[in-house]
């Protein structure tokens, strides 16, 4: 049985792998909400330390739909770091043999390019979105 750890859980893609993954039965999932692991918290990697992951997918970002990026870039920015920086530290230091997957964004993509993945780090990404996009990128 792979260990599969999912942040992000709650979120819509956290949500849909879940499920495709519980149909699976080779996989046991751990998949906690933020309330309950918070990845902006500097030290919170220590609760699931003394587990063995196989495969650790990131899919926690702060951000929410509509105009929320521009009224909060600075907030965003700062927050989204913390959450990254604690995941690769705690893969780092206590996840080592785990695969690590992130999972970009589509607003990382700059309007003037096809989505496809040669062209991600391409051009400036959508204005409303810059803040979260280049937090997404700063994982690749």
């Amino acid at each position: 049985m792979k260990k599969v750890f999912i942040t992000g859980g709650s979120g819509f893609l956290g949500k849909h792998l879940q499920c495709r993954l519980k149909n699976e039965t080779c996989y046991e999932i751990d998949a906690p909400s933020s309330k309950d692991c918070n990845w902006s918290e500097s030290q919170i990697g220590n609760k699931y330390a003394d587990i063995e992951y196989d495969y650790i997918i990131h899919l926690a970002a702060w951000t929410q739909a509509g105009d929320f990026c521009l009224y909060h870039p600075g907030e965003q920015w700062i927050k989204n770091q913390k959450i990254n920086t604690n995941i690769l530290d705690w893969w780092c230091t206590s996840q080592k043999s785990a695969k690590l997957v992130f999972m970009g964004t589509s607003c990382s993509y700059s309007p003037s390019h096809e989505l496809i993945e040669e062209n991600y780090l391409k051009g400036e990404p959508i204005k409303s979105l810059y803040t979260y996009a280049m937090t997404k990128r700063m994982l690749q």
